[in-house]
């Protein structure tokens, strides 16, 4: 059994418009190293999107996974994902992977760091069940804000591989380390490029905010969306 994260999106078909001849997307895979499964992000997601005969999406992916081992926020669930390496992970990804980035460990926030949150965002403050002591609650946002600067520094990998190749994306997409593709997620051209909407994300698991374990956004909206969590909480704090 995998601890992991799986998401469930109808298959899109993709657009027989001729206005993007062919789209590219970067994917920013954020998480842990040796939480990491590959198998089914190429199966169901890349590899669909890349018959170019049917006008489809090359998808690059990118991924900043942070070093240590697996830590999950549920207790008593395992983690039973083969044990990955850096050199591992670029042989399973092969080509598929445009740029790594591994992050050290870090423990905790640092309690400045934590009790500063605290004042600012009120909802760290709130009550929690008896059983979730003040220094796990450190550690959980500790592994926030990690996964902040990871959504953050995949936005630095895109924009350096947009330079070197002088070209801008036209989606991107965050998914966690653990999340399973559960069926081929084809992104269709009307849907995605074309449509008035900006952002796509998972119409579950909100808890009160918005579920961003997977999100698929118009390159001009990648700054807000992968960066702006880390800019306001540490700003504000």
């Amino acid at each position: 059994m995998r601890a992991s994260w799986g998401f469930h999106l109808s298959t899109l078909l993709l657009s027989a418009s001729p206005c993007h001849a062919h789209v590219r997307a970067a994917a920013c895979i954020v998480g842990q190293l040796s939480r990491l499964e590959v198998e089914s992000k190429l199966e169901l997601l890349v590899m669909p999107n890349a018959n170019k005969k049917k006008g489809g999406v090359t998808i690059d992916l990118f991924a900043v996974l942070s070093d240590g081992a697996a830590y999950s926020t549920l207790p008593d669930t395992p983690c039973t994902l083969p044990t990955m390496t850096p050199s591992l992970v670029r042989t399973r990804l092969g080509a598929a992977l445009k740029m790594m980035h591994i992050m050290p460990k870090m423990e905790s926030a640092g309690e400045g760091l934590f009790t500063r949150v605290n004042q600012s965002h009120p909802d760290y403050a709130k009550p929690l069940a008896s059983e979730i002591t003040w220094q796990e609650r450190e550690s959980r946002l500790g592994m926030h804000i990690r996964q902040f600067l990871g959504w953050s520094t995949c936005a630095d990998l895109i924009e350096r591989a947009e330079l070197e190749e002088s070209f801008l994306y036209d989606l991107v997409i965050r998914i966690r380390d653990n999340a399973l593709v559960v069926q081929p997620l084809v992104l269709a051209q009307a849907i995605f490029v074309e449509s008035p909407y900006d952002a796509f994300v998972k119409d579950c698991a909100e808890w009160g905010g918005y579920n961003d374990k997977f999100m698929i956004v118009k390159r001009a909206h990648m700054h807000s969306t992968f960066r702006g969590h880390v800019s306001s909480l540490l700003t504000s704090a």
